[in-house]
């Protein structure tokens, strides 16, 4: 994947609400992967809860049919520890930008390549929290960084993601349905407004 390409998939994953549209899902229709064998674990270490602020389709710029329907935003203070939802390979990391500048395109965070045509985006990174350098190899629970409030975003948090599609010079990501094996029951992914333990 070509570096400008993925830079480019980083600022699209901003809480920004005229992300770019695709063919619009059904949220209360579509298949979730099973919770109890999911492939991913929260964004964050064992032990810690935090509240997600907006969940799949949300109202502001989780959108049904935007390009960002399938996103977690979690409420989580700058300097908050983010780990790898699931292992990969670190394809792009930015974190020259200050928090609290509110400029679209201004995201700090950390895309993984998980090697099956899906990318994991973790965003809003406070400016030089990135642990990770590109080319790095990473493990479910390895510390990514520190969340922050880079780019445009109404508070602090992290925003996370997972997307395929954005290989392609001026092709959209699509994010995609996830679920987590290491919290409470997830079966249509996490709740709006719930607040969920890592495990």
């Amino acid at each position: 994947m070509r570096r400008a390409v993925l830079i480019g998939a980083l600022a699209l994953a901003s809480c920004d609400p005229v992300a770019v549209q695709f063919t619009p899902p059904v949220c209360s229709t579509t298949d979730y992967p099973a919770w109890q064998t999911s492939a991913y674990a929260l964004p964050y270490p064992p032990g810690r809860s935090y509240v997600v602020m907006q969940g799949n389709c949300g109202g502001f710029s989780h959108t049904p049919g935007s390009s960002l329907t399938f996103a977690y935003d979690f409420l989580m203070p700058i300097g908050e520890v983010v780990t790898a939802a699931r292992g990969g390979r670190v394809v792009v990391v930015e974190e020259s930008y200050a928090d609290g500048d509110n400029e679209r395109g201004h995201e700090n965070g950390v895309l993984v390549d998980h090697g099956d045509g899906t990318v994991g985006a973790y965003v809003h990174f406070t400016q030089d929290g990135a642990a990770v350098e590109a080319g790095d190899e990473v493990a479910a629970g390895d510390t990514l960084g520190l969340s922050g409030n880079t780019g445009f975003s109404t508070e602090p948090h992290l925003h996370f993601d997972v997307r395929v599609g954005c290989e392609a010079e001026g092709a959209p990501c699509e994010t995609r349905p996830v679920t987590f094996h290491n919290t409470a029951a997830n079966p249509r992914g996490l709740v709006q407004g719930g607040v969920y333990t890592a495990r």
